[in-house]
């Protein structure tokens, strides 16, 4: 090994710009974890639970999956790096090894797609369930699996195009990132191609929703299970167009934020670069913050849809009556 090579080290694990960067993410991927680990719970057992279809909820078990594997890959990548600057005085021992980079980041990375992949599978599931809304309440979670087979495909995409140049013979990394100045135009493209997924989603959900409004405003003698179907469907759109609001917000802040990192970072020395890249992927902090908010809009559902069925039960018995008289007629 060179001694620029450990020169180069030096530089990176003496920088307290990249300590603190470093320390700001791992404590935020530390609290995270349990935070997700819970909302997968609440996912198939708390009482608000039964609101959502099994498919939807295989969806957003997806998602919450997509947080974990990232939080975790790079708890352990930033944990390391911590660890490796703080108490190795020499810096040649500091240089990860090649395959550590590529497993975490792998992980780090696989997180993120799947997470920005949900936007397609859930506008996918959404669909279904607004065109076979008389029998979707019924349908096999077989569709659900589909689903989440797309979801995977779809993510793996950007992925394989991502570490399609991946070498190990002879590599060095003094960091493990893929993304480098030097060759900006491959971040560029799957920034893009994230953003689109957000501001597609959400102009997709705002016609669902819509659509679910009149099919339920015109079906007014439908079944009580397509009735519940579309009731159903308006309260996870509404919900989703909470969380999608935050998505396109968040996602195309921080990756116009990137795209112009990747333009101007070849001007920044080396460890403000990196600094700077792991502050702007702030995800484990922007997924408690849209789940967390998620999970509120979605009680707040829960708690309307309670007093409008208080409502019902007090309404005279004749009024039930002539309900059902209409939707046998």
């Amino acid at each position: 090994m060179t001694s620029i090579n450990c020169t180069i080290m030096a530089n990176l694990s003496n920088s307290n710009f990249l300590r603190v960067s470093l320390g700001i993410n791992l404590i935020i991927c530390i609290l995270g974890l349990p935070v997700f680990l819970v909302y997968t719970w609440k996912i198939w057992s708390a009482k608000n639970s039964s609101l959502f279809h099994v498919n939807f909820k295989i969806i957003l078990q997806l998602h919450l999956f997509g947080f974990i594997l990232h939080v975790t890959g790079r708890t352990v990548l930033h944990g390391l790096d911590l660890f490796n600057y703080l108490t190795l005085l020499d810096p040649c021992q500091m240089i990860p090894n090649i395959y550590r980079c590529f497993v975490f980041r792998l992980m780090y990375n696989s997180g993120l797609w799947i997470t920005n992949s949900t936007a397609v599978s859930l506008i996918l599931e959404r669909w279904l369930a607004t065109k076979r809304s008389m029998t979707y309440e019924k349908d096999s979670t077989i569709i659900g699996l589909l689903l989440a087979i797309v979801h995977f495909l779809i993510a793996a995409l950007p992925l394989c195009f991502l570490y399609s140049q991946t070498r190990f013979d002879g590599a060095v990394m003094y960091y493990c990132v893929t993304a480098t100045p030097s060759a900006p135009y491959s971040a560029q493209v799957g920034a893009t191609v994230s953003i689109c997924f957000q501001v597609v989603a959400r102009i997709a959900f705002e016609f669902l929703l819509r659509e679910n409004k009149k099919h339920k405003e015109f079906d007014v003698q439908s079944p009580l299970s397509n009735r519940y179907q579309l009731e159903q469907n308006i309260s996870s759109i509404t919900a989703l167009k909470t969380f999608a609001n935050m998505s396109v917000t968040y996602i195309i802040f921080q990756n116009l934020c990137y795209i112009t990192l990747m333009y101007y970072g070849i001007q920044l020395e080396r460890a403000q670069y990196l600094a700077i890249l792991e502050l702007n992927g702030s995800w484990p902090l922007y997924g408690v913050v849209s789940i967390m908010i998620f999970g509120k809009t979605i009680r707040k559902i829960h708690g309307k849809i309670k007093q409008s069925l208080h409502g019902h039960i007090k309404l005279p018995n004749h009024m039930y009556l002539d309900v059902f008289k209409r939707q046998i007629a």
